[in-house]
């Protein structure tokens, strides 16, 4: 099995604790922002595989790493509040969500 297979059948193994850890970045992203934020941090977690071993990590953890790095790449996202968009710094994406 080539490794991205291993690292596609991790992820679908792992679904639920991943989306459980995506919920707290991308609640209240505006579409785009959602799809960017999540291809940005599945991209850091490919780059990133050899680093996880599932036998020694928790994928939540790891997750939680390379989503909030994905959330750095940017100065900003568009998060729905009160009724409108609002900016919110990357660094600050998780507790604001």
């Amino acid at each position: 099995m080539d490794d991205r297979l291993m690292f596609e059948a991790t992820l679908t193994r792992n679904a639920a604790r991943l989306s459980a850890v995506a919920a707290r970045f991308i609640h209240g992203l505006s579409d785009a922002d959602k799809d960017c934020l999540l291809g940005d941090a599945i991209n850091l977690m490919w780059m990133r595989r050899s680093q996880f071993d599932p036998r020694h990590h928790c994928i939540g953890l790891w997750a939680r790493d390379c989503l909030h790095d994905a959330a750095l790449l940017r100065k900003g996202w568009r998060v729905w509040r009160h009724g409108g968009l609002q900016w919110v710094r990357g660094k600050d994406l998780e507790e604001w969500t």
